[in-house]
């Protein structure tokens, strides 16, 4: 938004990807604090949240871009990036317990034996990573022949599309419930 070179740029998105993962700890803490029973349906409600955030957050984003310009969009997120932050400080239960000695390194380095030793996790995590592809792909490619001739959509008409992708997120608490009753699969 104010950077002057492109290293700055690049580094501002280098850290947004970093802080991204938030999103994932969150539904891990969800499923932690869930009772075994309700897991599922606990997993299903954040995801379905973060999937509906994210394309409602499309819609409002178009119509901040056709009313101030496409600085407004990322100002607008800034500003409430930083209050999540201070609601989340002020909600989430505080653990002071550690629970486990290993230092980080040690954790990163577990993760893709973790993959290897357990091919549920495995099977899980690909079609996590498919589903994430497949939501960004479309998604993200959207928007060029929307806003090209013939359509030539505005942002917020192409915003507006994020609206027909809720249905589908919705959808998403129903399957949690249905991982509890033992359909996971």
């Amino acid at each position: 938004m104010t950077s002057s070179t492109e290293y700055i740029f690049f580094a501002s998105l280098a850290s947004m990807g970093i802080l991204a993962v938030v999103v994932q700890v969150l539904v891990s803490l969800a499923a932690t604090l869930a009772t075994p029973a309700e897991r599922g349906k606990a997993v299903g409600i954040v995801t379905s949240g973060v999937v509906i955030g994210i394309l409602a957050a499309r819609v409002i984003a178009g119509l901040l871009a056709d009313l101030g310009g496409w600085r407004a969009v990322y100002l607008t997120s800034a500003i409430l990036t930083a209050t999540m932050v201070v609601l989340l400080i002020l909600v989430l239960p505080r653990d002071t317990k550690p629970r486990s000695t290993d230092s980080y390194a040690i954790t990163l380095r577990s993760i893709p034996i973790l993959f290897m030793h357990d091919h549920f996790l495995l099977v899980r995590g690909f079609l996590a990573l498919l589903i994430f592809a497949t939501f960004s792909t479309f998604w993200t490619g959207l928007v060029l022949p929307l806003s090209a001739p013939p359509f030539s959509y505005s942002h917020t008409q192409i915003g507006l599309f994020g609206l027909v992708g809720m249905a589908g997120a919705i959808a998403a608490r129903r399957a949690g419930e249905l991982a509890d009753r033992g359909y996971g699969n």
